[in-house]
């Protein structure tokens, strides 16, 4: 396959699931404008508790991420049953694990004392995590849905549940945020922003699950007629958490830095947390562009491997790689020559805006290594090698960028930027590790899963 050939066919791929972790990334964005126009401290509320239902979320996303190499390599050799028992056992993980992970979100914000957080934004926090609790379980069946149709090359349906989860959830943000005083509806806050979330997500889940979600009859994973599905395949199950297991954890390594950060934002008071959030929100509106042709490129080296195409995977990762670069230059170029502008887009309060503005230039620094890490990690996962991505996440971001962090913040007194300085840094380290990883895995041909 030539160079052009392998851009359009993983751009094809990618597009629609870009546009579909914009469509995600949106609603987290109204979230904050809505609730930035209610006060400096209600925003800083849901920012808070927003990062500890991410983070805490982190291992069980990661194990349902495991369907993608599983079903695109099975579909490259033609094995629909294969694929469709990697989706019933996604499926199951996430019922069964949703409860637990509920629980440990739960006693994640009994820590936040413990890390000095501002007392005046932990219990908008606490009341804002127990509003969203409910979303937890149809976000994972989302996911998973969203993940083996990416997989089997059909993004549309969750790109479609995207945008009607938008519209959902603007239609139910303004009156729960603000109140309908002719209907004495209240005006929740940022509990009705985490309300609405929860009743999008749910739609979300039954659309990219439901008769939307139906498998066409000519399909590589289409059941025929006399086909008998076993409900339970332990052996699929294994395989997922053995892949899984190290995504888990890498995707809690990682997103538990950020999180991290932004409690740590709290020890500077609720202007410095309300400016990450917007800071942090343009920089991970801009990842989705990076993240969505990760998700391409791991399909495409999936398929490669099983299809047995001859250097299929090294060609295919090396095109997302450049394209997952050149989509975050042009973030780069944004965040350096506009600050300003874009932080008004979130909040009329200038001391928030000045503190945003510097976080956003720093954003700028790091846009080309994090799309050179998060594509190589995504081409990685195409090939089964998840244990790399786990040994240089961990060994990176905290035993590099964290310590950097901390030392500049609350030791040179940086404060914020000096945060910020720190994941640049760790950022840059995973990007130049996962990238030297992907050259030494594919100077030869890579062995399917069996």
């Amino acid at each position: 396959m030539t160079l052009l050939r392998e851009v359009r066919e993983n751009l094809r791929l990618a597009v629609p699931i870009i546009a579909t972790q914009l469509g995600m990334m949106a609603m987290g964005l109204v979230d904050t404008a809505f609730v930035g126009r209610v006060g400096e401290q209600a925003l800083a509320s849901v920012a808070l508790g927003n990062n500890v239902v991410f983070g805490t979320s982190m291992f069980l996303l990661g194990l349902l991420m495991a369907v993608e190499p599983v079903a695109s390599q099975a579909l490259g050799s033609g094995d629909g049953h294969r694929a469709r028992a990697a989706l019933r056992a996604s499926l199951q993980l996430a019922v069964v694990l949703s409860i637990p992970t509920a629980l440990v979100t739960v006693f994640a914000l009994r820590l936040l004392p413990l890390l000095r957080i501002d007392p005046q934004i932990i219990p908008g926090a606490r009341d804002y995590v127990f509003a969203r609790l409910p979303s937890i379980l149809p976000f994972f069946l989302f996911m998973a849905g969203k993940t083996y149709q990416q997989a089997a090359n059909r993004p549309r349906v969750a790109l479609e549940a995207a945008i009607v989860g938008n519209l959902a959830h603007v239609a139910l943000c303004f009156p729960l945020v603000f109140g309908v005083r002719a209907l004495h509806l209240p005006a929740l806050g940022g509990v009705g922003s985490a309300i609405a979330t929860t009743g999008s997500t749910a739609l979300m889940a039954v659309w990219v699950l439901g008769p939307r979600a139906r498998i066409p009859g000519d399909a590589p994973d289409s059941r025929r007629a006399d086909e008998i599905d076993a409900r339970v395949n332990p052996r699929m199950l294994g395989q997922l958490c053995r892949l899984g297991f190290p995504i888990g954890l890498t995707l809690t390594a990682e997103v538990g830095v950020f999180a991290l950060v932004a409690l740590l934002m709290g020890r500077f008071g609720g202007r410095a947390v309300a400016a990450h959030q917007i800071a942090i929100g343009l920089a991970s509106l801009s990842f989705m562009g990076a993240l969505g042709i990760a998700q391409a490129t791991s399909v495409r080296v999936g398929m490669a491997i099983g299809e047995k195409v001859p250097r299929g995977s090294r060609q295919r990762g090396g095109v997302g790689i450049v394209l997952g670069v050149s989509v975050m230059a042009f973030s780069a170029v944004a965040f350096w020559f506009a600050p300003h502008a874009l932080a008004r887009l979130f909040t009329p309060e200038a001391p928030v805006i000045d503190a945003a503005v510097t976080l956003i230039r720093i954003a700028a620094v790091f846009q080309l290594a994090d799309g050179t890490q998060v594509v190589s990690a995504g081409a990685l996962r195409g090939a089964a090698d998840t244990t790399f991505p786990l040994v240089a996440n961990v060994a990176v971001h905290w035993g590099i960028g964290l310590p950097l962090a901390l030392f500049l913040a609350f030791h040179r007194d940086f404060g914020p930027p000096g945060l910020w300085y720190g994941l640049t840094a760790g950022l840059v380290g995973i990007a130049i590790a996962l990238l030297a990883r992907f050259l030494f895995l594919t100077r030869k041909d890579v062995t399917a899963l069996s």
